[in-house]
């Protein structure tokens, strides 16, 4: 089961070995805790023009022998339309976990996605990695989530039935020295509000983009870029 920072690069190909493209991002649920599609950058157009990203249902890939790249069922990448009405979601209201808030379902902030493990064969998040930034995954150690504690998105954050003072921690110095355990704690709960923070504004740039025009430009232009001939 690899890390969606491990899937992001890999090569998709066809069953005849064509290669279409490489992973580009992982495309969780509107909700859920689950991935559902990806999204592909098809080799540029002579070497030279970049062409506009596709988008494919985890259900219609597979790991590939060497379990280092995906086999997408089709024989070429589907048009911008026909992949996210496979995916069953408009590409805009999927979401992309990494660098999200994340936070327990009674509101206190945890951190912010670091990386998930997924399980290819149905997309369901077995664990989940939860910073608190550079510093204080150092000293105090990231956070590793279990699935059955992982709730899904709400919207703005991902949402855990755990806060930061129950959620499982690995590493960190400070948790390795002789009577620094209470103190760990309440500074781990300070960096992880913080990292939490920065989280939400960078969703909420995001956001606004699409919302007031910058977004919305960019994803017409997408769209007029996805009439390619060897589309499907």
């Amino acid at each position: 089961m690899p890390l969606i920072s491990q899937i992001r690069g890999r090569t998709v190909a066809n069953k005849r070995g064509s290669v279409l493209g490489t992973v580009a991002d992982v495309l969780f649920h509107p909700s859920e805790p689950e991935v559902i599609g990806l999204a592909v950058q098809p080799p540029a157009t002579l070497y030279v023009i970049e062409r506009a990203q596709r988008f494919i249902p985890l259900t219609e890939v597979t790991l590939d022998e060497d379990g280092t790249g995906f086999v997408y069922s089709g024989s070429r990448l589907p048009s911008f339309e026909n992949g996210t009405k496979a995916i069953g979601h408009d590409w805009e209201t999927t979401v992309i976990w990494r660098g999200m808030p994340v936070r327990s379902a009674d509101g206190d902030a945890v951190g912010a996605v670091k990386d998930a493990r997924v399980r290819i064969a149905d997309g369901s998040v077995r664990t989940l990695e939860v910073s608190t930034g550079a510093v204080g995954d150092l000293a105090l150690g990231t956070l590793t989530i279990q699935r059955e504690q992982i709730v899904g998105f709400d919207g703005e954050s991902v949402v855990l039935t755990v806060g930061y003072r129950d959620a499982e921690k690995s590493g960190g110095l400070a948790r390795s020295t002789a009577g620094g355990v209470a103190a760990a704690s309440v500074r781990g709960q300070q960096v992880a509000k913080q990292a939490y923070d920065a989280g939400m504004k960078a969703a909420i740039k995001v956001g606004r983009s699409f919302k007031h025009g910058t977004g919305r430009r960019m994803l017409d232009k997408l769209r007029e870029l996805t009439d390619d001939s060897d589309e499907e």
